[in-house]
C-alpha cells in the first residue's frame, strides 16, 4: 500500500487540498492520503487554532474512506521541517498503513522502497 502524507498548515483546508489528495489516488501515485497539519506553534501569521482546522478537515474529507488525519504534530505540539514529519511518520502511522511504500508531502513525491 502507497501512503501518502499531506502536510500543511491547512489555514483553512479547503477543495483544493481534497481534490490533489483525491487525484493522487486516482492517478495511482497512492492508495491512501493522510492530512498532517502543523501545530498551533507553527510561525504563521493568523494561523487559524489547529482545534477548528482539523475539524475543518475533518468535514471536507468525512465522505471520502481513502483520506484520513493525523493530529500529530498538533497533539506533541510539534514543530517539523519536511524531513521531520517524513522521519516520524512511518513510526506513527496506525498499523494498516505501516507498510507503506510511497510518501507524498506538500505535493512532492518521495520514494522510500517498502520497509
Amino acid at each position: 500500500m502507497k501512503i501518502g502524507i499531506f502536510g500543511g498548515s491547512f489555514n483553512p483546508p479547503h477543495l483544493t487540498h481534497k481534490k490533489i489528495a483525491i487525484d493522487l489516488i486516482n492517478n495511482n501515485y497512492v492508495d491512501r492520503v493522510i492530512f498532517v497539519p502543523t501545530g498551533d506553534k507553527y510561525n504563521k501569521k493568523n494561523l487559524i487554532n489547529s482545534y477548528y482546522r482539523i475539524n475543518m478537515i475533518k468535514e471536507m474529507i468525512k465522505d471520502c474512506d481513502k483520506l484520513f488525519i493525523s493530529d500529530y504534530e498538533v497533539k506533541d505540539e510539534l514543530k517539523l521541517s519536511s524531513c521531520g514529519t517524513i522521519g516520524v511518520s512511518a513510526s506513527v502511522l496506525p498499523y494498516p498503513f505501516r507498510n507503506g511504500s510511497a510518501i507524498v508531502l506538500n505535493g512532492e513525491i518521495h520514494i522510500l522502497g517498502g520497509y
